[in-house]
């Protein structure tokens, strides 16, 4: 099963993490990989920038989050 994670920002930051995101998938063939569900910002600037593979959420103050999708809490712990 995958751990999935929305990432925040479309910056060089969450390029740069998404790098490392796809580093360690690409290093573990039986073990729990990452999967990146998408990418929130204000708008697509960077994330056209940077050419994003998983899609562009838009701003997370507009996004329907499912039940069991990870709360921020969790994900800073």
């Amino acid at each position: 099963m995958n751990k999935e994670v929305f990432i925040f920002g479309t910056s060089a930051l969450a390029a740069e993490i998404t790098e490392y995101i796809n580093d360690n998938n690409a290093n573990k063939e039986h073990e729990e990989k990452i999967k990146i569900l998408g990418y929130f910002d204000v708008d697509d600037a960077n994330y056209k920038k940077y050419s994003f593979k998983e899609p562009f959420l838009g701003e997370e103050k507009d996004y329907v989050f499912k039940n069991t999708d990870l709360s921020f809490s969790y994900l800073y712990q």
